[in-house]
């Protein structure tokens, strides 16, 4: 008896919490739309999910002991074979921001840290097979918090929730708000000759570039990463202002970037690729419409014996696309499925998992 009293009053407690959603104005109001964030658990690496969301909605509207984040379903009335119950060891994370310097990375996004509200462990989530009834659905997985959290409501509130050892995997569709718009305006590098092959590859070393500028011209970006490059060794970014276009005899290519500047961007991996390398930095109206040359350079012992021991990629003539602000997002998100990886994808601006904060 004592025992179902407990339950009940229990039961009753939180029942009486009230919840704000992320973005606001969710609480009765389904989002119109679906998304297999966060707990699908379908990308490679199958069974981790790192997802982070920046909000704006919410300033003006402080949250004093925030105590759970609560999600649900999407509303569609069509079944999902694949949404069966699973568990998966979760990590929920919260803290504050701000939009205009969203980028990337994960860590730098929070302006004074993260706080670990939900400490990482075993969670069962529930079945989401359905089939839903086109309206709203319930809050039917509930993180209760370790740590409450308490939200300003001056700065953008951002939340994280990262897992792994996920199963079963499968969609798993959350309710989700719809958006358009964009923060960052960005444009592809001009691909400029053609680069060494090296050892061990039959493509050329290629390298990939976009340079970025953030709306309200607060910040710009640089975005590389290498293809067919030697195995397991640095690679070294050249960044110069104009284009040398040089053929030096003891290399295997032609130099389009001098190494005016030059930035480490990491590691290949055995196939010769090099993960994404983000280089932030402030922004000066004087960029817009510039060019900045860049070229990729690494070891490669097994180069001809004529040649220095480095292979060249082709150049990039990246130029800084001119100033935009139309329509900007109000809400933003990136994800990766690697938790080792620092940085993630996007940032993507097509809408928002609707989160129900309990306090």
């Amino acid at each position: 008896m004592r025992t179902t009293l407990a339950l009940l009053v229990s039961a009753g407690a939180v029942a009486a919490q009230t919840i704000t959603t992320t973005p606001a104005g969710f609480e009765t109001a389904r989002g119109t739309s679906s998304v297999t964030y966060p707990f699908s658990g379908t990308m490679t690496p199958v069974e981790s999910f790192r997802y982070q969301e920046i909000h704006t909605s919410l300033v003006g509207t402080p949250l004093v002991n925030i105590a759970a984040a609560n999600f649900r379903r999407d509303e569609s009335t069509s079944t999902t074979p694949t949404a069966a119950a699973r568990t998966a060891n979760i990590e929920f994370k919260m803290g504050h921001g701000h939009r205009d310097l969203f980028t990337p990375d994960f860590a730098a996004n929070f302006s004074a840290g993260s706080s670990v509200v939900f400490v990482r462990k075993p969670v069962n989530l529930a079945s989401w097979i359905g089939p839903g009834n086109g309206t709203l659905e319930p809050w039917s997985n509930r993180l209760p918090f370790d740590t409450p959290f308490t939200y300003n409501g001056t700065d953008h509130l951002i939340w994280e929730v990262s897992y792994d050892s996920m199963a079963p995997t499968g969609t798993y569709n959350a309710d989700r708000v719809p958006a358009s718009g964009a923060l960052w305006t960005g444009s592809s590098g001009a691909n400029l000759g053609v680069g060494c092959v090296a050892t061990g590859r039959t493509l050329a070393f290629t390298l990939a570039t976009t340079i970025f500028h953030h709306v309200g011209s607060r910040i710009g970006r640089v975005q590389a990463n290498v293809s067919n490059g030697p195995a397991n060794v640095p690679v070294i970014l050249s960044v110069d202002s104009v284009n040398s276009n040089l053929q030096v005899p003891f290399l295997c290519g032609t130099v389009y970037a001098m190494p005016t500047i030059t930035l480490p961007i990491g590691t290949t991996s055995s196939t010769g690729a090099s993960a994404p390398f983000h280089l932030t930095f402030p922004f000066h109206p004087g960029f817009l419409t510039t060019h900045l040359f860049l070229q990729a350079v690494s070891p490669d012992p097994g180069q001809a014996p004529n040649f220095l021991p480095i292979v060249l990629s082709q150049g990039e003539d990246c130029l800084m696309p001119a100033l935009s602000v139309a329509n900007p997002a109000a809400e933003a998100y990136i994800y990766h499925a690697d938790l080792n990886s620092p940085f993630g994808n996007g940032p993507f601006f097509a809408g928002s998992v609707v989160c129900g904060l309990e306090h």
